[in-house]
């Protein structure tokens, strides 16, 4: 029995040893583990204990504003108070939202808005709700934030377009982030900022938006920042100067008020500054800042006088009789005619089997270079071209700028088409024929050009360089444009032509001169065909673009530039259907540059001076 106590005994005492040894290994592994978590490894485990209760956070800067050359407001920020709603801070985003909503007036469709944007992005960003509060709407949220959890009120900028309709072509609008996969944007939606949609809130987003602030707080429970522990500065975005100066802009923009569409665009010939770019109808950006309804959008977007499209740059059009000076200088580059040169015009030229008529059904008789352009003698261009030939028409359209893009910074601007034979046998796999060389000598058939693109052809023609144009204002140490290969006799014989036109008794636009000889102008009318008036119309009764249907109506053209023997102004006006270039066009130009001269009066300024081009002859009108 003892021996039994006895073995139990020693039994029961290697059992407690074992145990002992295992609960001493557990001790020794939990401190072991306990050290490494409170001395290996604390730093690791500050940070994350940190990110609990501390939260770095970027801030907002102000957005860069958008002036005109002389400094005057474009796009500014205007100072407003806005709610927002962290989602992730949020104990129920639909409630809080709707609690708000018994604050300030919020609808159900802007709620919704904000709920759909909380499941497409991290649940960190704030989101904003409603902007432009008032100081008493402000105040209610700000005192029931304690029972709105994940709500915040904020002051910060709003954009401002001080000219409206005026200039929404140019400026663009702001709208929330849509690309998270472009840096920029995606830092704007964590911001909760806006970023530029078009125009030049787009173009130069990097430079306005700036480089953001960044604050170290330390935050409870909820997300609510209990003190500020660090804060470093951000960078306020850089303001664009531009080179459209707003006194014109307005101006142009009210003198095409009474056109149901139109564009019309005016150069400084001296460094090609863009002085006024006017697409009519336009539209208010400031509506545009806060988002629309969609049945406001398709408002704008279904309208067929088309808003919301920038006609300057995005319309082409055939350019008609303004298409002239091209060929003609073609010619005489090309050594096919002589400045000497002259054609009888009867009314009509026959290629073919086909007859192609001029637009005096009487003809013009004998016709010299100089009446080509005052007269506007389609028989002389018919014939021209065709000496010519179109490769070369091509090659001296591009040089006068026609054709071509000039990235001036707004999306949607159209190179349009200066055909050749090459381009319409890619096209079509066609060979080219003599009949389109034809058109093409008037600026009909497959040309097309945009406003833009002539105004720059008329400040080429002016001054003999090739400058290009610009909406950003240039600085003094802007290189020079090199001069265009054509010689400058030449030059001087379409210059001479165009001063016909405006300043000749019999020039196409005689009646819209310019009366002071300090600011006169040479330009060329041009007459746009839409489509022709049907035998069946003529028999109804049908006799000019005025019995037709606006939408049927020939487009109305004029490029000009002024004053004649110093060029500083160069225009190009587009009337969508609006009949006869020298009744419609030539007059609403003449106002402009008249305006412009007023406005702009030829002093010093701080950038260089472009030599003025050949030397204009003056005007030999009859009478």
């Amino acid at each position: 029995m003892f021996e039994d106590d006895k073995v139990k005994q020693k039994a029961f005492t290697r059992r407690a040893l074992v145990l002992a040894g295992l609960q001493g290994a557990a001790i020794a592994g939990l401190g072991a583990h306990l050290y490494r978590l409170q001395v290996v490894e604390r730093d690791k485990y500050q940070v994350l204990s940190d990110k609990n209760r501390i939260r770095l956070r970027m801030m907002p800067v102000s957005r860069g504003r958008l002036l005109d050359r002389t400094g005057a407001p474009i796009a500014v920020n205007t100072q407003s108070f806005a709610a927002l709603v962290t989602p992730e801070n949020a104990d129920d985003l639909r409630t809080a939202l709707a609690r708000l909503a018994t604050i300030i007036p919020i609808d159900s469709d802007r709620i919704q808005g904000v709920i759909d944007k909380a499941h497409r992005q991290p649940g960190y960003v704030p989101i904003e709700i409603l902007t432009g509060l008032t100081w008493e709407q402000m105040a209610a949220v700000s005192v029931s934030l304690p029972e709105l959890p994940g709500v915040a009120v904020e002051q910060r900028d709003q954009r401002s377009y001080p000219l409206g309709s005026i200039i929404g072509h140019l400026t663009g609008y702001l709208a929330e982030p849509s690309k998270l996969g472009d840096p920029l944007q995606e830092r704007a939606a964590k911001l909760g900022l806006k970023v530029g949609a078009n125009g030049l809130e787009r173009s130069f987003e990097e430079r306005l938006q700036g480089q953001p602030g960044m604050v170290q707080a330390e935050v409870d429970v909820r997300g609510r920042t209990v003190r500020l522990l660090s804060q470093t500065p951000g960078v306020p975005g850089e303001d664009v100067t531009l080179a459209v100066d707003a006194g014109l802009q307005s101006y142009v923009a009210e003198r095409l008020l009474a056109e149901r569409s139109a564009a019309a665009v005016v150069l400084d010939i001296r460094d090609g500054g863009i002085l006024a770019m006017v697409s009519q109808p336009g539209f208010d950006p400031n509506t545009l800042i806060d988002g629309i309804t969609s049945a406001e959008w398709a408002g704008l977007s279904n309208n067929t006088d088309r808003p919301l499209l920038n006609k300057a740059i995005s319309g082409e059009y055939a350019p008609g009789s303004t298409f002239k000076m091209v060929v003609l200088l073609a010619g005489l580059q090309a050594g096919v005619i002589t400045p000497d040169h002259a054609a009888s015009c009867r009314g009509f030229i026959e290629v073919g089997s086909s007859r192609f008529h001029c637009w005096k059904r009487g003809g013009h008789g004998r016709v010299g270079i100089r009446e080509s352009l005052k007269w506007s003698c389609d028989v002389f261009y018919y014939d021209l071209a065709i000496r010519v030939g179109i490769d070369r028409i091509a090659e001296m359209a591009k040089t006068l700028g026609l054709g071509t893009s000039f990235d001036i910074g707004l999306a949607g601007e159209r190179t349009a088409r200066i055909p050749t034979a090459e381009w319409k046998e890619a096209a079509f796999g066609q060979p080219w024929r003599v009949g389109e060389t034809v058109n093409a000598g008037i600026g009909q058939g497959y040309v097309t050009t945009t406003a833009l693109q002539l105004a720059t052809m008329a400040a080429r023609l002016a001054s003999g360089r090739a400058l290009t144009p610009s909406l950003i204002r240039r600085g003094p140490d802007a290189a020079e444009p090199a001069p265009l290969p054509i010689d400058p006799e030449f030059l001087s014989l379409a210059v001479g032509g165009m001063t016909a036109v405006v300043n000749d008794r019999d020039g196409t636009a005689w009646s819209a001169r310019i009366p002071n000889p300090a600011e006169a102008m040479a330009g060329k009318t041009g007459t746009s065909q839409v489509r022709r008036i049907t035998m069946a119309e003529r028999q109804a009764g049908v006799i000019s673009n005025n019995d037709l249907p606006w939408e049927r109506r020939d487009h109305a053209l004029f490029v000009a530039f002024s004053p004649i023997h110093k060029p500083r102004f160069a225009a190009a006006v587009v009337v969508e259907h609006g009949g006869g270039g020298s009744a419609v066009a030539a007059p609403i130009a003449r106002d402009v540059l008249v305006e412009a001269h007023r406005l702009l009066p030829d002093q010093a300024e701080h950038h260089h001076l472009i030599a003025a081009g050949p030397e204009q002859p003056p005007s030999t009108g009859r009478g």
